[in-house]
């Protein structure tokens, strides 16, 4: 199988490039290094030996002609490239929607005229909102944040263009996806990583609100089986999936097991801040579709368990200095951690 993954050298691109690559199988990367890493590639180049094939590219303002020259032979596209901070959408809309609509369009466009076999795009349990949870996949979208519009309007785009053009799609709805090769400098999202990183840097973790907001918290290594099916399998052809844990946790209760596993208090790792601007407190999904449809089910590693293995991860990765950028909306909207680099 020929395969080209956007996002390969970033968090969750490059455990799927490994999962993927051998000798048989010809790996074609793109990344812009805006949030992955060189490194994170090579256990993937190892397998391939010799088979894997890497461009550092901005998906939306890359060539369309070398990308469709990436794309001959290619079987299967996963696109996984997106600004994917969520937080930060309503501050950064021009840069969210340049890296998410706009980047998406142009490689769906390519992989239709280079006549692939299926397109499997990672979306976003964002594109719920405020909805009723847990969410299904038969729920009417209601992002409540520009990157869950970006996600919901790529979504629409894939499936018309796939239709027109007799291409196969698969979509993913992940959630609070973490383990190692997490970007532990970015200040914006991944919240374990963030979290862990304050830790090392002798640094308060921050909670926002309450701390009452449940989410579901997906190790790594559980999500990469079910985007290898999605490539391939039958089942899934022109379908859309929520993908991730069933266990549904407080940010309060993440906390508590990252303070046991540190041995340290509560108190003494984590303070409490205001709530961010349009954050959902409960943002759950039904994930029992994927089981129905394809008769596998996820394996799901124990939340303390995973949290372990992340945190022997980045205590041998070190702490990495923040790396903030500028606001298109800088005003008094904007979470005081963020403006005053807190993190």
């Amino acid at each position: 199988m020929n395969y080209l993954i956007s996002g390969c050298s970033g968090f969750i691109g490059s455990h799927l490039a490994e999962a993927l690559a051998s000798p048989d199988n010809c790996i074609v990367g793109i990344d812009d290094l805006s949030g992955g890493r060189r490194e994170n590639m090579e256990p993937a180049k190892a397998k391939a030996k010799g088979n894997f094939i890497f461009l550092q590219g901005q998906l939306g303002l890359m060539d369309y002609n070398d990308l469709l020259s990436l794309l001959t032979d290619v079987d299967v596209v996963y696109h996984l490239a997106a600004d994917a901070t969520e937080g930060r959408s309503q501050f950064t809309p021009w840069r969210c929607t340049s890296d998410g609509l706009l980047a998406s369009n142009q490689i769906f466009a390519a992989a239709c005229q280079a006549k692939v076999k299926r397109i499997v795009f990672t979306s976003s349990m964002a594109i719920y909102g405020e909805g009723q949870p847990p969410f299904k996949e038969y729920d009417t979208p209601a992002p409540s944040d520009i990157y869950g519009w970006n996600k919901y309007a790529a979504e629409e785009s894939l499936k018309i263009l796939a239709k027109l053009h007799g291409v196969e799609y698969t979509i993913l709805r992940p959630h609070n996806v973490f383990g190692p090769r997490q970007n532990m400098a970015d200040p914006y999202r991944n919240l374990v990583a963030i979290w862990l990183n304050s830790y090392l840097s002798g640094k308060k973790c921050f909670i926002y609100g309450r701390g009452t907001q449940t989410r579901q918290f997906t190790y790594i290594q559980d999500l990469i089986p079910l985007l290898d099916i999605a490539g391939y399998a039958r089942e899934t052809k022109n379908s859309t999936f929520n993908v991730g844990s069933s266990k549904e946790w407080s940010l309060n209760e993440l906390a508590h097991f990252i303070a046991i596993l540190l041995d340290r208090e509560d108190g003494e790792m984590f303070s409490d801040l205001p709530a961010r601007p349009l954050d959902v407190e409960r943002a759950v999904s039904d994930n029992s579709l994927w089981g129905m449809v394809t008769g596998t089910k996820m394996i799901e590693t124990p939340l303390q368990v995973a949290l372990e293995k992340t945190i022997r991860w980045a205590e041998e990765h070190g702490p990495e200095h923040p790396q903030y950028m500028p606001l298109e909306i800088d005003n008094e909207q904007v979470p005081v951690v963020w403006k005053e680099r807190m993190i």
